[in-house]
Order: structure tokens, then sequence, then C-alpha cells
């Protein structure tokens, strides 16, 4: 059951093995604890108050695509996506993403995962709940 306080649904898009882009993401512990703390953000304030936050912000290419900043010796960028299913309620984690000097890995990865939204709208691809670990 989810408390009172949280205004939206996280998912994450099943890679082709059926694991979650953001559960079968190994990283370390860390890591894991700055990506969760944001994402926990995420889900208490409303959707339109979150995208304008600068930890929240548009790629270059993809108007739909969001990455998520978790900075540390490691810049992990999660991407997500509004939606794309009920576009007010949920957030859809769509491509484990890094920045490295002002460069993404994997290099497509805003191209990548704009065919995974389309792969989810059109439901040749899964998704599945994401709760942070707390």
């Amino acid at each position: 059951m989810r408390p009172h306080h949280i205004f939206m649904i996280l998912f994450e898009a099943l890679e082709t093995d059926g694991t979650g882009v953001l559960s079968g993401w190994r990283i370390p512990a860390k890591l894991r604890a700055r990506l969760d703390s944001k994402l926990t953000l995420l889900l208490q304030h409303p959707l339109d108050t979150v995208f304008q936050m600068e930890a929240f912000l548009r790629t270059e290419g993809d108007a739909s695509i969001r990455k998520v900043k978790v900075k540390s010796n490691v810049q992990l960028r999660p991407l997500c996506c509004k939606g794309p299913i009920n576009g007010e309620g949920e957030v859809t984690f769509l491509l484990r993403a890094k920045e490295v000097q002002s460069g993404w890995v994997p290099v497509d990865a805003i191209a990548q995962a704009g065919k995974r939204r389309t792969e989810i709208v059109a439901g040749q691809r899964g998704r599945k709940e994401y709760v942070p670990t707390q």
C-alpha cells in the first residue's frame, strides 16, 4: 500500500531478459542510495513540479525524454518519460545511462530511450512498477 503523500507511480521498462532497467542495474550501494533518494523525491511532488527541478532535466534531441541527475564519481543519468500510458500519474524509466565527459554512455542513449518509449506504447515492451528502497 502506498502512503497518502505519493503523487505518482514509477515504472521501469523491462530488458529482454525480464529484468527492470533500475532494479537490474548493478551499481554500488552508495549509488543505489543516491538514485533511490532522487526517486523518492519524485514520488513526493506533483509531476509538473518535479520536471521543473534541476535533477530532472530535459534531454537534447527528444523533448519527451528526461534524465535524472545522480551526481557521484560516476554520473548516473537514468532516462525516463512522463507516462507514457497515463501521462499525469506515472513516470517510466526507460534506459540505464551515464554521462562521461559531456557524452552519453551508451552513445545513442536518447535514441534508445525514445525507441523503448514507443515500444511500451505499442505493447511491444513490458514494464513493471519500481518502488525505491527507503
